[in-house]
């Protein structure tokens, strides 16, 4: 199964649309929650604008010739080999990522934590240790002192 998972792409494009650039840097943020992505990633026969491979999450940012009877029909039986594989493919228009671009991370953030729990957990932690530490630092800052956390029980 592994063989057809190899590497980031060098024969995918060179530039993507402005959609798919505003959301591979929303997807970049995810990394501070423990989702890290990948974009433009060859996977068996094609090449995926965005995964998650942990996950098994793939995001597609489709273009207007995605309009077309052809590439829909291409897409349909590449999504299909896809799920075969275990994946998850996620499609969205550049239309809905410049208009909804929050909606639509929000939907790649669920799909992402109801895949890979775990991660979503981690998430959770660093996102509560970060806070403290932001907290502390500010009361530093204005003077007052941070509590002290009681001694632990040996």
């Amino acid at each position: 199964m592994v063989e057809y998972l190899t590497a980031p792409s060098r024969d995918g494009p060179d530039f993507q649309s402005e959609a798919a650039e505003n959301l591979w840097t929303q997807l970049a943020r995810f990394k501070t929650l423990g989702y890290h992505s990948c974009r433009q990633f060859s996977i068996g026969p094609s090449v995926a604008n965005f995964v998650r491979l942990k996950a098994r999450v793939i995001v597609e940012a489709d273009g207007e010739q995605y309009a077309q009877n052809d590439a829909q029909r291409h897409d349909r039986e590449r999504d299909a080999w896809l799920r075969s594989e275990g994946f998850v493919v996620l499609r969205y228009g550049n239309v809905d990522i410049r208009r909804n671009l929050e909606s639509v991370c929000q939907g790649i953030l669920a799909a992402l934590k109801e895949r890979c729990p775990v991660a979503s957990m981690v998430a959770d932690l660093a996102f509560e240790v970060r806070l403290r530490k932001q907290n502390e630092k500010l009361m530093r800052e204005n003077g007052a002192h941070p509590p002290t956390r009681p001694a632990q029980p040996r």
